[in-house]
């Protein structure tokens, strides 16, 4: 699975595994099936499974991923590095479907499991701990996701895991992720610099790795670049994701999860500079996919909060506002309503409602937005650039407030 060049091979033989999948049942009514038999398919419905979910197919993932669970369960046990190698693989499916209660109880399970089995120095934990962080990255509990982050990299570099290793590149580019989210934003870009050249170096600039560790290294040029107003950075970011983009896009498809995620940051990046018919054409196509995809999700969400910032300066502004306002109440119901996911959608719902003059709407969901990342992130994180420079620009706001406002944006991009 963690080959891409397999994955024709895998496309072909789908179809044939889901066919005996879907008949198990079945099957095993009429012809019981036990023993070494079920331990087989145990391990064929766990590998299309985890194919599936690499692949971004969740949906269709779910069955077989569900029936491995079960016959590994009878077959090995619930103590077991099978059931757990399986458990982990649902964790991760319900990840991906925004299931983020039941994946990270899983996760835990899983990584329970494992730990009683091999100890707390096994480099096998490296995997269980990676998920691990992801989906406290989306609870916001980033104390803990870089706990984890760091403990699977401790790990991997005890066992001698080389640099140039896909596990110590996925336990790295985890590590950017939280310094990113934490707004250490130069620390995260030259942790990713090592990594791209260290990718570079073992497996070639062609190497699905590489490109997908350029594109992520865009992505935080891309909000670096807007925090800083810094034009040539966003151009940097843009032209890097084009470039990327397209060559993933061939290699996947137009709606796998990498390449989506890769032309969401593309759309911001033209927002940024200014190129809102472009990032709408780009976007509307992704916005569709991922509707189709997954429907409500925060990745559609997420794509759909920039897309309603470019259909806004394209005179759209009512679809504009319903996207943002479904957005916002998906990520209250997903995460509770203090959560900075929901403070960056009315970071951006402000500031429009702000060009449209509805000041007092404006200053509503600034000033909530500010409330939430100061009390999650504290009171220097870069997001809050933009949110101060646009509460100082609302008009009826006194002068020396404003100056104020202005003054700390200023020190907080002094610090980046």
């Amino acid at each position: 699975m963690d080959d891409s060049a397999r994955w024709p091979d895998c496309a072909r033989l789908l179809a044939h595994v889901l066919a005996v999948q879907g008949n198990y049942r079945g099957l095993s009514r009429g012809y019981p099936v036990t023993g070494r038999a079920e331990a087989v398919f145990g391990e064929l419905f766990h590998r299309a499974g985890r194919y599936l979910v690499e692949r971004s197919g969740y949906r269709e993932a779910r069955e077989p991923v569900e029936t491995a669970l079960e016959l590994r369960e009878r077959v090995h046990g619930r103590r077991s590095p099978q059931w757990a190698e399986t458990k982990l693989c649902h964790a991760a499916l319900l990840y991906r479907l925004a299931e983020l209660g039941a994946a990270r109880t899983a996760v835990e399970t899983a990584q329970g499991v494992r730990e009683e089995i091999a100890g707390p120095e096994d480099p096998g934990l490296h995997a269980f701990l990676m998920w691990r962080c992801r989906i406290l990255v989306e609870f916001s509990e980033l104390a803990q996701a870089q706990r984890a982050a760091e403990r699977a990299h401790r790990l991997l570099v005890a066992a001698g895991v080389p640099e140039g290793d896909h596990r110590r590149i996925e336990a790295d580019d985890l590590r950017v992720t939280v310094l990113w989210r934490r707004g250490a934003f130069r620390a995260a870009l030259r942790l990713m610099e090592r990594g791209v050249a260290v990718q570079r170096e073992s497996r070639g600039d062609a190497d699905d790795r590489t490109l997908v560790a350029l594109g992520r290294m865009a992505y935080i040029e891309q909000e670096m670049g807007a925090v800083l107003g810094d034009r040539a950075l966003l151009c940097r970011a843009r032209d890097r994701l084009v470039e990327v983009g397209a060559v993933l896009a061939a290699r996947y498809s137009e709606e796998h999860f990498e390449v989506m995620e890769q032309r969401r940051a593309l759309g911001a990046a033209l927002c940024g500079l200014g190129d809102f018919a472009a990032a709408a054409r780009l976007l509307a196509p992704v916005v569709a996919a991922y509707r189709e995809a997954l429907g409500d999700h925060p990745s559609t969400v997420a794509a759909e909060r920039v897309y309603a910032v470019a259909l806004f300066h394209e005179g759209e502004a009512a679809r504009a506002d319903a996207l943002m306002l479904a957005g916002c109440a998906l990520y209250e119901s997903l995460y509770g309503p203090d959560h900075p996911y929901a403070a960056e959608i009315l970071a951006d719902h402000g500031a429009l409602l702000a060009a449209r003059g509805e000041a007092a709407e404006a200053a509503g969901a600034l000033h909530r937005s500010r409330r939430i990342y100061e009390e999650r992130y504290g009171p220097e994180h870069p997001k809050l650039v933009q949110i101060l420079l646009d509460l100082a620009a609302l008009p009826g706001l006194p002068v020396d407030e404003a100056a104020a406002m202005r003054g700390r944006a200023e020190r907080i991009r002094a610090r980046i």
